[in-house]
């Protein structure tokens, strides 16, 4: 029984821990440590599940400096990499552990169970955004802004109608008659439906994780414009995605591909459909963390 800061937290010889988040990795380490010590026995591994690259999440700063410590720690980890494009940002870091696996985004059962059913939707003069105004990483200001250069460049906008899903705020009005309708958090079938009817979708992430709502967007046959990072470069995925090179990544150019892909959509409303993805694996019903047996004969070394 551990006791620290006037709290018990009950620890075990055998308990192995699995942190979602760099704090719980920064305590799960100290944790670990002490386990040894109080068993007399070797250091046990902790599972890390690692989601993006997290002290980015904040300015250099203390914070920055205790996510980045969860990446030195000096005993071992099993690092569970949400996506191999993350794992290899985390090298091009110089960030290594002494096990690692990754695993891949496969459309959720729901969602491709609704995309057998509604393939070949007709498009609608509608751009889906994902809007989170209170997540820095997804860009809102600049996907705000963008619209608002989109609006005045290109006459035809307000034949348009912007949805946003994601988080629910305020409705806000990028002109006298244009309007972005905020539809908060969907159900997956609210979401479907409204998929298969958006032609257009834009979708930022300020980070190497690819974020899954531009994969979902482009099976869907929207023609989706997000950004790239690093080593990321999501238009490699999906025939639908444009991935503006971050070096570019602006509201002006932003505002001109939105430009591009409206007048093309004149033209053929139902290009998006015919899009052709290069993830074998994204539209398959299989589990996707085929490792987790080599992870439990690591932990059962540590046991013996």
């Amino acid at each position: 029984m551990l006791k620290k800061y006037g709290n018990y937290l009950p620890v075990s010889k055998g308990d192995i821990f699995i942190s979602t988040f760099w704090k719980t990795a920064y305590i799960a380490q100290r944790l670990s440590l002490w386990q040894s010590q109080e068993f007399n026995q070797p250091i046990k591994p902790i599972i890390y599940l690692i989601q993006d690259f997290e002290p980015s999440f904040y300015p250099w700063s203390s914070q920055y400096s205790l996510a980045c410590s969860t990446y030195e720690y000096p005993h071992p980890m099993i690092g569970v990499f949400n996506t191999k494009l993350l794992q290899d940002y985390f090298h091009l870091q110089n960030y290594r552990f002494a096990y690692e696996y990754s695993f891949e985004p496969y459309l959720n059962k729901v969602l491709l169970d609704n995309l057998k059913k509604l393939k070949g939707t007709p498009k609608e003069r509608t751009i889906l955004i994902y809007g989170r105004p209170s997540t820095s990483r997804n860009a809102f200001g600049i996907l705000l802004e963008s619209l608002r250069i989109w609006q005045k460049q290109f006459l035809e906008a307000k034949q348009w109608k912007i949805l946003s899903a994601g988080e629910s705020y305020p409705d806000i009005p990028i002109s006298d008659n244009l309007v972005i309708e905020s539809l908060g958090k969907l159900s997956l079938e609210d979401y479907a439906q409204t998929l298969a009817k958006a032609a257009i979708g834009i979708s930022f992430m300020i980070s190497p994780h690819p974020s899954y709502p531009p994969l979902e967007m482009a099976h869907f046959g929207i023609k989706v414009i997000t950004n790239g990072f690093e080593n990321k470069d999501l238009s490699s995925w999906h025939d639908n995605i444009i991935s503006i090179p971050f070096a570019l990544f602006s509201p002006e150019s932003i505002a001109n591909q939105l430009t591009i892909l409206c007048q093309k959509f004149t033209e053929d409303p139902n290009r998006g459909w015919s899009g052709q993805s290069y993830l074998d694996h994204y539209l398959l019903d299989k589990p996707p963390f085929l490792f987790i047996k080599d992870i439990y004969e690591i932990l059962q070394t540590y046991n013996a």
